[in-house]
């Protein structure tokens, strides 16, 4: 079974939302002067976490998983 079609329609908008994201953690990591707190630091590192969650999710996961993810999408198409 070939990988449907939306696996591509979807692949922009995840490339234009981490876009977006990392210029907000870049905009936070040039201001980091302005905060020294423990909270903004725990924060800086769960969003790069996160960030870095996200890439590995899209490149490896997904494309295994499409398969059964296009069952769903062929029952969501039903109604």
């Amino acid at each position: 079974m070939e990988r449907p079609q939306l696996y591509f329609f979807l692949l922009p908008v995840t490339v234009i939302s981490l876009l977006l994201y990392i210029r907000i953690l870049c905009l936070l990591w040039r201001q980091s002067d302005n905060y020294s707190s423990l909270f903004y630091k725990l924060i800086r590192t769960q969003s790069l976490f996160d960030m870095s969650f996200v890439i590995v999710y899209f490149l490896y996961e997904i494309p295994q998983d499409w398969p059964e993810l296009y069952h769903v999408l062929l029952r969501l198409n039903e109604t």
